[in-house]
């Protein structure tokens, strides 16, 4: 399911750094967030879905998954004036799915 999905991402994560370097002295900030699997209609569509979300559960500290509403509130947070500080950036939104990695 990830084939090219880890170099998609790596080139998107350089595109916000190296425009966030170009656009800077423009007052321009560029941050991205990094979502981890949302529930919803997309994550029903993957072929092997019912073994995929109770693993991606399991190994989350809380036992699920970001809600798209999480990742909104990520988003708003960062549209937000209270974000400043904050360029160049990605924000990993998965609830810590990422972090035993």
């Amino acid at each position: 399911n990830y084939g090219c999905m880890g170099p998609v991402k790596a080139a998107l994560e350089s595109l916000v750094r190296y425009l966030a370097l170009h656009l800077g002295p423009s007052n321009i900030l560029v941050n991205a967030v990094s979502a981890g699997p949302i529930y919803g209609d997309l994550l029903s569509r993957y072929p092997n879905n019912e073994q995929l979300i109770p693993y991606w559960e399991s190994r989350t500290p809380g036992g699920e998954l970001v809600s798209e509403d999480a990742v909104t509130d990520v988003v708003m947070f960062l549209l937000s004036p209270e974000s400043r500080a904050i360029n160049g950036s990605v924000l990993v939104a998965d609830l810590g799915l990422s972090l035993p990695i």
